[in-house]
């Protein structure tokens, strides 16, 4: 049996009261949405790194920024709103999976064309 991560195990929802399923699951979600859309119309990004450092991300690589925010989103609504819906419960998981999946290969997509290994 696997060690309980409480960031990452799937069984976990959030609590189900009503700050944590209209703030935390439609709210935040909506507003970290919209910031992911504008960067994915806009296609620029600058990131901030420790000492000032400045990674600019544009083209197809703020994209991919904009869908690992909006993965973000989808996780938090997943986890804070559709766990504690009658009609959406049964999707909780796939949305879950579905926005670690697009995160992780988003991250991956902006890593290996702003890396070089050589």
């Amino acid at each position: 049996m696997l060690p309980r991560i409480p960031f990452i195990d799937f069984d976990d929802d959030g609590p189900s009261d009503t700050w944590s399923k209209w703030g935390m699951g439609v709210a935040v979600p909506a507003a970290i949405g919209c910031y992911g859309i504008s960067r994915m119309l806009w296609r620029d990004v600058m990131l901030y790194g420790r000492r000032g450092v400045r990674m600019p991300l544009s083209g197809w690589d703020a994209v991919a920024f904009g869908i690992v925010i909006l993965s973000v989103a989808l996780f938090m609504h997943a986890r804070y709103f559709m766990a504690h819906s009658k009609t959406m419960s049964d999707y909780a998981e796939l949305g879950k999976i579905v926005a670690l999946l697009a995160g992780i290969a988003s991250i991956g997509f902006v890593v290996v064309r702003n890396f070089t290994l050589l």
